[in-house]
């Protein structure tokens, strides 16, 4: 049976909800997950260039270092690692440290003479990290008033397993925002892009698929118009039986009978 126009206008005329707008949310979220893995992703390269570009000192021996800027510097104790990992911590939290408990005696002055540079242990966050072919951790800190060539001595260090001391910057900031955008981008906008895909995309299919009707019902037709004009029906016990034929009205019977 044919629907009428007005019931199929209707229906193709019906809203789905949610509108597709929500498909531009959830790929908007999965665009900004990838944004923050990737330069996570480069932040983390970065820090793996700082730490191959440490000035080492064997240890024992010593070296000259070149320092570029002013300001403060740390002193990490180091040993030959593989790749890949960053941890900044305290106590005995987060990564294990190559060297628990350790000892040595570090001299450090200008190149060209003058008075020894003051050094002390590191009392911070203890970052540790396993990078460009090196593990190691903080050790010391120390601050220069200006940048220059500077003499710098190692030795007596306990345990024997400590093969450098490398001198550079802080990594801890260079590690602390990709390791912010690295969680933001997996644990947050990456499966809320995927929860919020997944749900438009199923109440749509069922508001689609939902029934305008009842199952199984048919709207009625209007009735149809006799040439002569519509009429009622004729109401219950209104219709009369004929009334039989009187005497004399009988048709005659055929001839020959």
């Amino acid at each position: 049976m044919a629907i009428p126009g007005n019931i199929a206008d209707a229906t193709s005329r019906r809203s789905v909800r949610p509108s597709r707008l929500w498909y531009w949310v959830a790929g908007g979220l999965l665009a900004g997950g990838a944004v923050c893995i990737v330069l996570a992703a480069a932040g983390f390269i970065s820090v793996d260039r700082q730490v191959a570009g440490f000035q080492r000192v064997p240890v024992p021996g010593q070296a000259e270092v070149t320092l570029a800027r002013p300001g403060g510097y740390i002193l990490y104790i180091e040993q030959p690692g593989h790749c890949c990992s960053v941890n900044i911590g305290s106590g005995d939290s987060g990564q294990s440290p190559p060297f628990p408990s350790w000892s040595m005696r570090v001299l450090m002055r200008p190149a060209g003479g003058g008075a020894p540079v003051a050094i002390s242990t590191w009392h911070g966050a203890r970052e540790v990290y396993d990078l460009a072919g090196h593990r190691g951790q903080t050790a010391m800190s120390f601050a220069v008033g200006k940048a220059g060539r500077y003499t710098l001595r190692a030795g007596g260090a306990t345990p024997d397993a400590i093969a450098d001391l490398a001198v550079g910057r802080d990594i801890g900031r260079g590690t602390l925002v990709p390791l912010v955008m690295l969680l933001a981008g997996v644990l947050v906008l990456t499966p809320g892009g995927i929860t919020v895909g997944a749900i438009a995309f199923f109440r749509r299919r069922g508001a689609r698929r939902g029934p305008l009707a009842a199952p199984g019902f048919v709207p009625p037709m209007p009735p149809t118009l006799a040439p002569g004009g519509w009429q009622p029906p004729p109401s219950p016990g209104s219709w009369q039986p004929p009334a039989p034929p009187q005497p004399g009205e009988w048709p005659p019977p055929p001839a020959g009978e």
